[in-house]
């Protein structure tokens, strides 16, 4: 196929195959379809659930070229055209209430992410926000009553069979729970990861996605083990793939794929380990790398 032995190539999606304010770049899109049409693989590879990225798995025609989805930093493998799973355990019940615990000790604002729906914990210095918060819920009914999909937070999307509530004890949390996240919307996110960090350092990965956000996965659960899922079903393994990220949740890929792409717009962290940096996710730097290393053709967007 080509000189590399490329066969699949891996996207993140925010800040890597979307743009900031959430679109997908015309070019970045033909040329990914064009990519599939040569015969390789695409895999998203996201800190979401599936269902928040039915939209791009429409938009690149993943079901139709035999793509996949690594959903949630690793835990569940997606087959786009028939919705095939593979699966890594989820967090212990007791490790989740440690963490549970230790976001009201510390009041953290802390999402807990099942297949249920979302938890959430506010702290007590947060309350102010329950109005709004009932005002979500209020939503969510009229859309359920509808069958209509349902979004908060920006990018979080749930269907209707799902639920998001506030969780004030550990106790009271439904899991199993996938994956936890901290947001911490004034000054003192580094002092906070570093604290998660110190407790839980044999039991999770503190993984830091934005400024504001960080991820917090059982310990050795990433993208990389997720894409190690697929390596029976595709028949070749990450030694035959290239993997673009921007932030931490894509280290591991970027280290293990074949050839590790960071964004223009990555975390330094990122660059310093990637093979290439390309350019910024506003530029179309997914199109731009695959021409450099020649496993598409330069082609002219009119």
């Amino acid at each position: 196929m080509n000189h590399l032995g490329i066969k699949a190539i891996v996207c993140d999606i925010d800040g890597t195959l979307l743009t900031d304010d959430k679109k997908m770049l015309n070019e970045t899109k033909r040329t990914l379809i064009q990519a599939q049409e040569a015969g390789y693989k695409v895999i998203i590879a996201s800190s979401r659930n599936y269902f928040m990225l039915e939209e791009i798995v429409e938009q690149l025609q993943l079901a139709r070229y035999g793509g996949y989805c690594i959903t949630l930093n690793g835990t569940i493998v997606v087959r786009c055209s028939d919705r095939k799973e593979w699966r890594h355990p989820f967090m212990a019940p007791q490790l989740t209430y440690d963490l549970f615990e230790f976001s009201k000790k510390n009041h953290f604002f802390t999402l807990f992410e099942s297949e249920s729906g979302l938890q959430i914990y506010l702290p007590k210095i947060l309350r102010w926000a329950m109005p709004f918060y009932y005002g979500i819920k209020i939503r969510k009914r009229y859309l359920n009553i509808r069958n209509l999909n349902f979004r908060i937070f920006g990018d979080f999307r749930f269907s209707p069979n799902q639920d998001i509530k506030v969780v004030h004890k550990s106790k009271k949390l439904v899991g199993p729970i996938i994956k936890a996240g901290f947001i911490r919307l004034t000054p003192g996110i580094d002092k906070m990861i570093n604290k998660l960090r110190d407790e839980f350092e044999n039991e999770f990965d503190v993984i830091r996605i934005s400024r504001v956000w960080c991820d917090i996965m059982p310990k050795g659960m990433n993208k990389a083990k997720g894409l190690e899922l697929l390596q029976e079903e595709l028949g070749f393994g990450l030694e035959s793939m290239i993997a673009f990220g921007d932030a931490e949740n894509d280290l591991t890929m970027i280290e293990k794929c074949q050839i590790g792409v960071a964004m223009g717009n990555a975390f330094d962290s990122l660059k310093d380990v990637a093979d290439y940096v390309t350019l910024s996710n506003n530029a179309n730097g997914i199109a731009h790398a695959l021409r450099f290393f020649e496993l598409v053709k330069v082609s002219h967007i009119g």
